[in-house]
This record gives C-alpha cells, structure tokens and sequence, in this order.
C-alpha cells in the first residue's frame, strides 16, 4: 500500500448492531486536528454519515448518496462509491491492494493543486468485504445524461468543456497516471448553463501508472468506441511501452468525446468503420463536424486527437496550444501582467 493510499484511509467506527453482509446506513468517521494552542494540540472532531438512496451503478460499483447528520458538516452530502469484494479477497491485506491503483489516482488528484479538474475524494474505508469510497457528489449527472437529455453542445460550450478536460488529462499523464476509460459517461457536470461550463473527471477504476509496462494484456481496458487503434491491434507497438502508449489512448478518447460532445453522433460507428480509417481506406469523417457547423479550428483540433499513429497524436500540452483551446481561453481569461501583483506596495 503507497502512502498516499494508506494517509487518506478514514477512521471510521459502525453502529454495534450493524447487520452482517449490509453496509450499514450509519457511519462515524474520526478525525484528528490541531488548533492554534498548546491545548488545542490534538483535537477529536466526529462526523456521523446516514446513506439516503442509490445514484448509480458502474462496471466497478454502485455509488450512493449520503448526508452528514452529526458534526460540523450537518446537512452536507457526499457520494461514496462501494466496490464489492469477493470474501477471498478481503480476507487479507492484499485486498486493498488489488485497488490501489484507484485509490492512489483519488488520493493524488484531489489535491489542491488539481481538484478543480477532478471529482475529489475526502478518503476511504472498509465494512467486512466492500471498500467504500468518499467523494464530492455533483447532483447534475454526467456528460453523457446530459447529451442524452440534451443535443450537442454549442461549439463555444464544448471549448469550454474540451479545455477544462485537456488540462486534467495533462495533470494526470505529468504525474504518471492513465485514465483508460474516458468518455462523457466518466465526466461529471459541476456546473451548467446558464452557469459557465464547470466539468471533472471521475471514475479512476482502472487508471494506471505508466511506469508500469505496456503488454496487450494490460493495456486493452476501456470502452468499445472509445478505445484507440493501437488497443485493437491495428498499429504495430512493438517496443513502445508505458507513458507514451497509455497518455496517447486517453487522448484518442478525448477526441472521441468532443465528438460526440459536438455532434451526438459517433466518429466510428462500427469497428469496420475504425479499421477502414486505421488502414487508410477511408479519410476521418468530417462531415457530422461540418454539418454541425463547428470551425475550421474545431474540426482541425478533434482530427489531431484522432490521428491513428499514437506517435503523431496531440498530447495534453500540445492541445492546449492549439488554436481552438488558446481562442476559447483568451476570450474567457482577462489576465493582468504579474507586475499588476506589486502595484502600490514599497519596494
């Protein structure tokens, strides 16, 4: 177990006739702080959580809403993912590893620094075989409810959305982690019209470090539409491992997502359609992005996430160079010059 994973582990006490085989619907958890005095040196502060309905099921979980009902945070809610374990697995200290990944990737990217761009955990903690994750709960759904809701988004809207996507992905692939299953289903909305667009990332299931070596075994996990040509076998890897590989699918994924974001439609509607395209039979289909409306910019920036050689793929630095994101920041952005920082302060 890393650090990270073991510091942001909460203590946490049940109910004593809480039933075998049920999370039990109250959960106290126990934190220790320290105040501005000799007195205040260690201090005990206790919150009681009571878990009000379902919200949602995954591939890796079922995640429910619950509501602070004692302590400093009543009336607070959160969301707390649950990952059941097989009885084998928690029988032993190896259980939490097989998700550490996860938890590391949770722990990691709610800091500061990047909790802006990513759902944010307040930690996690264990009832007999579940692993329970606590996390901020964001009531407006994901990218992909909204789309199915909704149509596309205006093509000012998915700037908004693509650039506050590319810095998480650069974020994330900076400090060595893959997602391997974004798409607008694995986006959550914080904000929306007629509120600025204000989206995070989510959902680091099977999210990876790059230090671990590419094998085709390891590497194809994702969702069909979304997974890139080199993760069906139709680009030779041979020697390319790690970083490169994995940071270079998120970004096909991302191009796959704005897509959709900007035309609700699919680049690739049959695998036959992504071999065709892979193997240079067919050019990128550019027409539901022209029909759309969608800048020369727009479409030049979706065609660069989509390229077929992961080597020639725009990465998460590069995207944000790219004139489509730099026009959508420059008109949001009104930035003064750092000098503006020291103005009327004595030298």
């Amino acid at each position: 177990m890393s650090d990270l994973v073991r510091d942001s582990r909460l203590r946490t006490i049940f109910p004593p006739d809480a039933r075998q085989g049920e999370v039990p619907t109250l959960t106290a958890h126990v934190f220790e702080e320290s105040g501005h005095h000799l007195q205040e040196r260690l201090i005990e502060r206790k919150e009681v959580w009571k878990r009000e309905r379902f919200v949602a099921r995954g591939a890796y979980g079922s995640v429910w809403l619950e509501r602070c009902v004692k302590g400093s945070r009543v009336d607070e809610t959160r969301a707390v993912k649950q990952i059941m374990r097989s009885p084998q697995q928690a029988s032993g200290s190896k259980n939490v590893l097989d998700y550490d990944r996860e938890l590391e990737s949770f722990a990691k990217l709610s800091h500061q620094n990047y909790n802006r761009c990513f759902v944010q955990s307040f930690g996690w903690y264990e009832w007999e075989n579940a692993l329970l994750i606590a996390m901020e709960y964001l009531p407006l759904g994901d990218l992909q409810d909204h789309l199915s809701e909704s149509s596309q988004l205006f093509e000012p809207e998915g700037q908004q959305v693509t650039s506050q996507l590319l810095e998480g992905l650069s974020f994330m692939h900076q400090n060595g982690y893959m997602h391997r299953d974004l798409k607008p289903k694995n986006i959550l909305i914080k904000s929306k019209p007629p509120q600025p667009w204000w989206v995070k990332i989510g959902d680091f299931g099977i999210s990876r470090r790059a230090d671990t070596e590419f094998s085709a075994t390891t590497a194809i996990q994702g969702t069909l539409g979304f997974l890139a040509p080199e993760l069906h076998g139709l680009v030779g890897l041979s020697s390319d491992r790690g970083r490169h590989i994995l940071g270079a699918s998120d970004m096909w994924a991302l191009g796959e997502t704005v897509f959709r974001l900007l035309t609700n439609a699919v680049s690739f509607p049959t695998l036959r359609d992504l071999i065709s395209y892979a193997r240079g039979e067919t050019p990128f289909p550019t027409k539901p992005l022209l029909d759309c409306g969608i800048s020369e910019a727009g479409v030049s920036f979706v065609c660069e996430l989509l390229i077929v050689d992961p080597g020639k793929r725009a990465t998460g630095d590069s995207g944000q160079e790219h004139d489509w994101i730099v026009s959508q920041r420059a008109s949001r952005d009104g930035s003064r010059p750092p000098s503006f920082l020291f103005s009327g302060l004595a030298m």
